[in-house]
């Protein structure tokens, strides 16, 4: 018998919560988004470590930064990441 697999993909209401809270930009780089380039949502834990779609586990990427953002794997690392990865969202606070 096949397990379900788990659906990766965010739901609507986090996609657009993150869209605002992003401005439009990669949450690392800033860049601009618009018609022709979109950003990337991505799971700062992995679904493997239970990081479901919720807000909190959701940050907007352009392609490059997805490519490099890291993983993690708890809750405790989320604080780490989201001051020593997303730079630009820290900038734009700082602002």
């Amino acid at each position: 018998m096949k397990q379900k697999r788990k659906n990766l993909e965010f739901p609507v209401d986090v996609k657009k919560k993150v869209l605002e809270r992003s401005e439009n930009r990669c949450e690392r780089c800033g860049i601009d988004f618009d018609e022709d380039f979109t950003g990337e949502f991505h799971h700062i834990i992995t679904i493997v470590y239970e990081g479901y779609g919720r807000i909190e586990n959701c940050s907007l990427l352009c392609c490059d930064c997805h490519r490099i953002a890291p993983n993690v794997k708890d809750t405790k690392d989320i604080l780490i990441y989201r001051a020593y990865f997303l730079r630009f969202a820290s900038f734009k606070e700082a602002a």
